[in-house]
């Protein structure tokens, strides 16, 4: 059974406390009788109230119950041993009238729970934040009674929940709704996602269109001289490396699927996802993809700055998570990879992306913000990492000046990026964008130092810069090292990252090893 029932209660009769007449029945009797008071426009929850109904009975299964109470916002639990609910909520009386409180034992309710002592939840809304709304709340458009589809899993943060007309929600664990339906995969989660394998595998700028440097499975251009799909290439290249589908924890693509951004390419990137899901025998929440400069469509095709340019992202997102995206297009995930959690952060740097800002990145206050909060509600984190598409140092020898080409720079606010990291313990950062493998790693120390929440600290700690080259894009648009390449990563432990770039031969065939770089990371 996955799914938890939370209800919603108000103490609206004088000179009665709802929990406490609740509790006074257990006492006496052991068990006592809880009574749904329906809002008159709400949804009956049909049929996942009635299954767990029959669940609980055939099983003869304990589950829980949470209750919050509208009013102070005070959250409690409660084991609960029967429901009694029929399809259609047919209002009935208490089936046993010695187990409900005396002031409402005449009512005539849609159902009754059977519960124990209801005992407070301290730090309640903090407790509600490890769960998300399950998929077995109604939704219907455009109705104030039923959770909109954007809210389906999505984190129980805060309390504007309660502004709706709904009195009783399902909730799950994430790991659980993630086991509900592996296709849904959710912006930001709490829980820890189990992993078989112990690498990361780091691809970018893989550039599906008329740029793409390998046989096109939706058709293309190219397709009369690349002979293999660039997932195969991979495949057999980790084959020949020795490691098998099942050693693959995560994948990472650091930006620019596509190089128009448009539905066909895009098509193509749900393609290859899905092959490479698969294959690995993956998740969609194991899989963290950023956009690049590449996926905003900020032109159309009437050569004019497009008013719309993120909705073929958008849409390719939403197609692939199965979730609306946050407004940034921001993914955090927590999983554990070889007995180690890892914090898998995705950051969207392509926010001011468009004809005259063409090239360049920016991350802004209000997605590291974000990761501020989440890192401080998140301690369990042995490792954490960050991705986005736009490079934080300089990675090329010397940058040419051109007036009439795409500006190539770092992200405007780099450093700004640096030390938000730094400051909330960030180890590592991803990142691809100008097609040229990089290592480097920051160290930042600065006596007065203040955060976004105005506090002054010490800031005194190294952040790791991995850059990617192309996986993906034809040998004339690859920059200095002049191959398509991946990167292989793995935390051997908390304090050290193995990074492997495998390049790609000259002849056409197979890959070969840049070496085997060992950071320390702390």
């Amino acid at each position: 059974m996955l799914d938890i029932i939370l209800l919603r209660y108000r103490d609206i009769t004088p000179s009665i406390n709802t929990i406490d007449e609740h509790n006074k029945v257990v006492e006496e009797k052991g068990r006592v009788l809880w009574g749904w008071w329906k809002k008159g426009s709400e949804q009956m929850p049909d049929p996942f109230l009635f299954e767990i109904a029959e669940e609980m009975r055939r099983n003869s299964s304990i589950s829980k119950v949470f209750i919050i109470n509208s009013g102070t916002y005070e959250l409690y639990e409660a084991p609960l041993y029967k429901i009694y609910y029929d399809l259609g909520g047919a209002k009935d009386f208490p089936p046993n009238m010695e187990l409900c409180p005396q002031y409402y034992s005449m009512e005539r309710l849609p159902a009754w729970f059977e519960l124990g002592e209801i005992k407070i939840v301290d730090n309640g809304l903090h407790e509600l934040s490890q769960y998300v709304f399950s998929k077995s709340n109604r939704n219907i458009p455009n109705s104030s009674s039923c959770l909109s589809e954007s809210e389906i899993g999505q984190i129980v943060r805060d309390v504007d929940f309660l502004e709706k007309n709904i009195s009783l929600w399902f909730i799950n664990k994430t790991e659980d709704f993630v086991a509900q339906n592996d296709y849904y995969a959710l912006n930001i989660s709490n829980g820890v996602w189990p992993t078989k394998g112990k690498y990361i595998l780091h691809l970018s700028d893989i550039h599906f269109g008329d740029n793409h440097g390998f046989k096109n499975p939706l058709g293309g251009k190219q397709d009369l001289v690349a002979k293999q799909e660039l997932c195969d290439v991979i495949f057999e290249d980790l084959m020949a490396q020795g490691i098998s589908n099942s050693d693959i924890a995560i994948i990472i693509i650091s930006g620019d699927l596509t190089w128009q951004a448009n539905p066909h390419e895009f098509s193509n990137a749900l393609d290859i996802l899905q092959k490479l899901k698969n294959y690995f025998g993956l998740s969609n929440k194991q899989i963290i993809i950023v956009p690049g400069n590449h996926d905003i469509e900020w032109v159309d095709e009437n050569g004019n700055i497009d008013t719309n340019a993120e909705l073929n992202y958008y849409n390719f997102y939403h197609s692939f998570y199965n979730v609306l995206p946050e407004k940034s297009f921001m993914r955090i995930s927590k999983f554990e990879v070889d007995g180690k959690v890892i914090g898998m952060i995705g950051l969207n740097s392509c926010r001011i992306e468009s004809m005259p800002n063409a090239g360049f990145g920016y991350v802004g206050d209000e997605q590291l913000g974000k990761i501020q909060n989440y890192l401080n509600d998140n301690k369990d984190i042995d490792i954490i990492c960050t991705v986005c598409h736009h490079h934080i140092l300089p990675v090329n020898y010397l940058e040419q000046i051109s007036t009439n080409e795409k500006k190539i720079s770092m992200m405007l606010d780099a450093e700004l990026v640096i030390r938000t990291l730094i400051a909330n313990r960030v180890n590592v950062i991803l990142h691809g964008h100008q097609h040229q493998p990089y290592y480097s790693q920051i160290k930042r120390i600065i006596p007065e130092y203040i955060n976004q929440f105005g506090k002054r600290m010490k800031l005194d700690g190294t952040l790791t810069v991995v850059g990617g080259g192309s996986c993906g894009v034809k040998q004339e648009k690859i920059n200095v090292i002049g191959r398509n390449t991946y990167n292989l990563l793995n935390f051997s432990d908390a304090d050290e990252l193995i990074v492997k770039t495998r390049i790609k031969s000259g002849n056409g065939i197979g890959f070969y090893d840049d070496g085997e770089l060992k950071l320390k990371l702390k």
